[in-house]
């Protein structure tokens, strides 16, 4: 099985296409600061610092993974995301995210607060859902720069066919919740 994903980020011209297939090898879950994180990342073809980088994985027969990396960011200090996308509810089930470890790494000046996730499901049409997501640190807090995953997201695959998933927003905001721009 193929499962296809179309990847278009705001402010670019060109579209990405990232596909799986049962021969490709699944990813472990990846720290953040493991070494042979950066290593993967360093090494897919024509991805240039500064971008963000989404990585579909099939987990089993039954489960797809999105991670979504923010790659060696030094264009601003990254406060938060925005991602919105599109998928084929009659193949993909969104089930739940896993929050990354890159906003988690800001925060410091507001002591233990964490950074907030928000993820939205809505029908755009039927057999068409759209994801809504959202992760912020808090005021007050410097932003974050370098390289992590900034979320995952869970879905349950009900039939065994490609699918697309258009990536209709993909933007990094600034502490004053400015696009980061010349972002990838």
């Amino acid at each position: 099985m193929a499962l296809c994903f179309v990847l278009l980020i705001a402010a670019c011209v060109e579209t990405k296409t990232a596909v799986i297939q049962d021969a490709m090898p699944t990813m472990a879950p990846v720290a953040v600061e493991d070494a042979a994180a950066l290593s993967v990342l360093d090494n897919i073809t024509g991805v240039a610092p500064n971008s963000v980088i989404v990585i579909p994985r099939r987990v089993n027969k039954h489960r797809v993974i999105v991670d979504f990396w923010a790659y060696k960011i030094t264009r601003g200090a990254v406060f938060g995301m925005a991602i919105n996308l599109s998928y084929d509810a009659n193949i993909l089930d969104y089930k739940t995210y896993k929050r990354g470890g890159f906003l988690e790494r800001g925060g410091k000046s507001v002591g233990a607060m964490k950074p907030i996730y928000m993820v939205s499901s809505s029908d755009l049409e039927p057999g068409l859902k759209k994801l809504v997501v959202g992760g912020t640190l808090f005021r007050g807090t410097p932003g974050v720069v370098g390289t992590g995953k900034l979320i995952s997201l869970l879905f349950d695959l009900k039939q065994d066919t490609p699918t697309d998933i258009l990536f209709l927003k993909n933007k990094l905001k600034n502490p004053r919740a400015e696009d980061i721009t010349e972002i990838n």
